[in-house]
């Protein structure tokens, strides 16, 4: 039932991923002796909190987001909870809560080297880098999107790479660094025409933008 709510999600029916999640959520919460349907549950409680968050729920949102922790925590499901972290963090910064935010972010990331969940790396550097930038510090996101672009570069990750480039070209255009601007979302736009045509076209949209600089 989860796997059929993640596939509206993905197909954003929201409303119908939300009734699957919630049945499936009641069918384990009867069976909790079982540690299968414990880890069900958080499972149920995690991508509940994702529909809340695209809805713009973020109390909601954060209150499934922490059930889910909470019972990963407890069946020692140690490879789930960086998601959990970083999850809650995002919450925080779309709240403006900066400090919990970065503190979430941090513990994620310090999970994934932990176990060495390296392919994770680039995701939590960009997502520390938009952080930062958030806050308006620019010098330290940029590090962070440069540490992204050189673990995706090392892993292959090319989707990381493309985001990467894209959140250096938002940045340099911010702090008025157009030749550093324009380079990166060339960069970006060559992996976006791969394989995202919409992301690609926004990036054309950004790079026209740049003459009127």
């Amino acid at each position: 039932m989860r796997k059929i709510a993640v596939w509206h999600i993905d197909k954003n029916d929201p409303d119908k991923a939300l009734e699957l999640l919630t049945k499936s959520s009641r069918i384990n919460l009867e069976h909790t002796s079982s540690w299968e349907s414990r880890r069900n549950l958080a499972c149920d409680y995690f991508d509940i909190g994702l529909i809340f968050a695209n809805k713009n729920d973020y109390v909601t949102a954060k209150e499934f987001y922490k059930k889910s922790l909470d019972l990963f925590n407890k069946l020692n499901l140690t490879n789930e909870l960086s998601d959990c972290y970083f999850n809650l963090g995002e919450i925080c910064m779309l709240q403006k809560q900066y400090q919990p935010a970065l503190e979430n972010y941090l513990t994620g990331l310090g999970i994934d080297k932990k176990q060495n969940n390296r392919f994770n790396f680039s995701g939590d550097y960009i997502m520390l880098g938009e952080l930062y930038a958030e806050m308006d510090q620019n010098t330290q996101a940029e590090k962070y999107f440069l540490d992204a672009v050189n673990i995706a570069k090392e892993l292959n990750n090319r989707m990381d790479l493309a985001d990467a480039y894209n959140n250096l070209g938002v940045l340099y255009k911010a702090d008025g660094k157009i030749k550093k601007a324009r380079d990166s979302w060339r960069l970006a736009q060559e992996i976006y025409k791969q394989s995202d045509a919409s992301r690609a076209e926004t990036i054309k949209d950004n790079l026209l933008s740049l003459d009127d600089n």
